[in-house]
């Protein structure tokens, strides 16, 4: 058995660790203002592209919906990597709240109902956790009184410690991965 550790050796390692992740947090926050200065450089041409192309883009099915004669077969074609013609778009069947279209089923279909309505049973759970333990092991459920578990997170969560904690997850899971496949 493990002798428990004294609570100024956990103390330091919180420092350690706290360190360590304010570093992690400073280099994004670096990344993250070089990012914001690279898109700020390039956002006027960014936004005269992106109009140029939602223009291009509204011209170019202008004269595909002039041309219907074109592409009766094919109904489309491909030019320069971008598919233009016509396709038919899924069918739609749009009913009213359950509230008034069950009724009617019931009138007006009644052999039809049993299989266009639904009828489910569940368990209200907030109220089941509320029974009695004797009553719930009457019924064969097994209860776990909450056990506590080890905790290590930041106290609060800046948008950067939110980004830190992403990071580390990622690079968490992939250790993991690589784990597995050793």
């Amino acid at each position: 058995m493990n002798p428990t550790p004294p609570i100024d050796s956990i103390e330091r390692l919180c420092q350690d660790y706290a360190k360590l992740r304010g570093k992690l947090e400073k280099k994004i926050e670096v990344i993250e203002r070089e990012r914001e200065k690279i898109l700020e450089a390039h956002r006027v041409e960014l936004r005269l592209l992106s109009s140029a192309v939602s223009n291009a883009k509204l011209d170019l099915e202008r004269q595909v919906g002039a041309a219907r004669p074109l592409f009766i077969k094919p109904k489309t074609r491909v030019f320069h990597g971008i598919k233009v013609g016509f396709e038919k778009e899924r069918d739609q069947v749009t009913y009213p709240e359950d509230e008034i279209l069950i009724p009617r089923i019931e009138s007006l279909l009644k052999s039809k109902a049993a299989g266009l309505i639904e009828t489910t049973k569940r368990i209200i759970k907030d109220a089941f956790k509320r029974l009695p333990k004797a009553e719930l092991q009457s019924l064969g459920v097994k209860y776990t009184n909450g056990a506590d578990s080890v905790i290590v997170r930041p106290e609060s969560k800046s948008d950067v410690e939110k980004l830190a904690s992403a990071y580390l997850d990622k690079n968490q899971a992939e250790n993991s991965q690589q784990q597995e496949a050793a």
